[in-house]
């Protein structure tokens, strides 16, 4: 096995991953095999004659027939990567003055870290792995047996070689002598390792799928091009049989121009290859908590964009999808309490005492004039840990398709999201405490009025005498039919069945319900309503016996909406009922009657 080692002068890797505009700031990392074979063919090109004159035994493994079979070994074969954990993403902003308007250029490159350009000396090249792993922020390890000159050959061109990805990118690069067995042996350097993902099954919960540009196998390429050349093509077929390589020594070589001038949608001779890579490839992350140092986010919000975003009748179908990926990105052996509310196997925890409920409610957020979810907001009353905020994390990558691609329910979340030219995706905004949202989100409100936005669907059934009349009940000083919407609500929310948690306002006595009024339709404005029959009210389960979070196996009551009135201000989130985790039962505040 060859270890390349590769680190950049400037601290930075600037390049932009194949298929993405530069403006769109994703830096390719780590570099794809394809990008590195070029590197090496052109430092072949432009410094092979220097390393022949330096070293003439290695004249007759410099020349053309001799360089292209080295490079066709090397791609016969697929390398992984040791990327350093002290990298992080970042990009600068060029306004360049084009015409009489200024454009925005975006420059998105990897901060590296390492030595960088200060003239730190690099350590030699069978020194101590520590020692090489600190010096050099990436390296490749390439499954080929080489013979001494092509090994010669190789160094010789890595220590030609001007710069990697973009032309600001100054690279150094060498030969070194580490073990790729070794590290993957040790469990904390295992994490900085990125190989090639044979299958879903093969996938860790702890690491993300990326998308790499790499050469055909030999036999694949031979069959496609066998499939390229038919003897009657004309036009633009025809130009594209005559510029055709025939080997993939020629294709690496091939330029964007003739590329598209054939109709290819990428190099001929090239494949997408999936590799997996840490879950957290930059140290610094989006929608950093806010807070104070150590205390864990509580409030996580997402925007929606979306061509045509789906209503909010769509709830429950949209955030069981949402639970359902989250547990799925959660690390195999992790507590998934945060979002599923239950134990190691799979017993609900959380029906009494502090915890109660205390698990992430999903919960939307529509536009007052379409009706549309615009916003999805996650709120855990005892917060997100790091394993959480890392499963989050893949809610911002529904736009990615070598992640939707590898993952099942994610594609199928993109789906729901909306439909038209641009994908739908959701963007981070912020992470923080409730009191942080106060002004920017109604659900983190504060008023003595709060009305349904999404229908609240009863856990118990009413209760009739023998003669079919309601059977009256006092609750929190109401006089109610027990069993009734307004019944139910009104103990759910003096007791533990709710976001607020057991130390809510209305347990602790500081705000009583005055009035529960029964909504007949979800009046938006003037020309927008909904009634409460067209939202959905029952999850999608793969198992019909198993109770849900409130004990209740399945929902048998049609949702919805109520107005509460309090006797004092009241912050929120009110959300509870059936599927409150999901969205149902769910309150904004009401402008205060006078």
């Amino acid at each position: 096995m060859i270890s390349m080692a590769f680190r950049f002068i400037s601290g930075r890797y600037h390049s932009s991953a194949w298929g993405t505009h530069a403006n769109e700031a994703v830096p390719e990392w780590p570099p794809a095999p394809w990008r590195i074979l070029r590197a090496l063919i052109a430092a072949w090109y432009h410094k092979g004659s220097f390393i022949e004159r330096v070293h003439p035994e290695l004249a007759p493994f410099l020349s053309e027939h001799a360089f292209a079979a080295l490079v066709e070994k090397l791609a016969a074969a697929l390398p992984s990567y040791r990327v350093s954990p002290d990298t992080a993403a970042a990009h600068t902003r060029h306004y360049m003055p084009v015409g009489s308007k200024p454009v925005k250029l975006i420059d998105a490159f990897v901060h590296t870290g390492g030595p960088g350009g200060n003239g730190t000396e690099a350590p030699a090249n069978d020194a101590s792995p520590a020692a090489l792993l600190a010096f050099w922020p990436l390296i490749v390890f390439w499954p080929v047996e080489l013979e001494d000159q092509e090994k010669a050959v190789l160094r010789g061109l890595l220590r030609s070689l001007s710069y990697l990805g973009r032309a600001e990118a100054l690279a150094d690069a060498d030969i070194v002598d580490l073990d790729y067995a070794s590290l993957e042996s040790d469990s904390k350097l295992r994490k900085q390792l990125v190989a090639p993902l044979a299958s879903d099954a093969d996938a860790e919960r702890n690491r993300e799928p990326l998308r790499l540009l790499a050469p055909e196998s030999p036999d694949a390429f031979a069959a496609w091009l066998a499939s390229q050349a038919p003897s009657n093509a004309k036009g633009k077929k025809a130009k594209a049989a005559s510029i055709l390589p025939s080997r993939i020594f020629e294709a690496l070589q091939v330029v964007t121009s003739d590329m598209r001038s054939a109709g290819w949608s990428q190099p001929p001779g090239s494949r997408w290859v999936i590799y997996a890579r840490p879950a957290e490839p930059f140290r610094f992350k989006p929608g950093a908590a806010r807070g104070k140092k150590g205390e864990s986010p509580t409030v996580v919000r997402f925007a929606l964009v979306s061509t045509v975003p789906p209503q909010i009748t769509k709830t429950l179908i949209i955030t069981d999808v949402i639970h359902k990926l989250l547990c799925s990105q959660m690390p195999k052996n992790s507590d998934k309490f945060v979002f599923t509310g239950c134990d190691a196997d799979r017993n609900p925890n959380d029906s009494v005492g502090d915890i109660a409920h205390s698990h992430a409610y999903i919960l939307p957020e529509c536009n007052a004039r379409t009706g549309a979810i615009d916003y999805i907001t996650l709120y855990a009353r005892h917060g997100f840990d790091r394993d959480a905020l890392r499963a989050l994390d893949c809610l911002n990558r529904l736009d990615d398709p070598a992640f939707t691609d590898y993952c099942g329910l994610a594609k199928r979340l993109r789906g729901l999201l909306g439909t038209g030219k641009m994908a739908p995706k959701l963007v981070q905004l912020a992470a923080g405490q409730p009191e942080d949202f106060r002004n920017s989100c109604a659900l983190f409100g504060e008023s003595k009025t709060w009305t349904s936005i999404t229908p609240f669907v009863p856990v118990r059934n009413p209760k009739t005498r023998k003669n079919g009349e309601a059977k009256m009940g006092e609750i929190g000083g109401l006089m109610l039919p027990i069993g009734s919407p307004a019944h139910d609500l009104v103990r759910l929310l003096h007791e533990d069945g709710n976001a607020m948690g057991k130390g809510g306002q209305i347990a602790a006595g500081s705000a009583s319900i005055e009035n529960v009024e029964q909504l007949r339709l979800l009046e938006l404005n003037e020309d927008r309503s909904f009634h409460w029959l067209q939202f959905k009210t029952t999850r999608e389960r793969g198992n019909a016996a198993e109770p849900d979070a409130h004990g209740s196996r399945t929902s048998h009551a049609f949702g919805t909406g109520l107005r509460l009135s309090f006797s004092a201000p009241v912050r929120g989130p009110i959300v509870a009922g059936y599927g409150a985790h999901f969205g149902l039962g769910l309150f904004i505040p009401s402008p205060d009657k006078p």
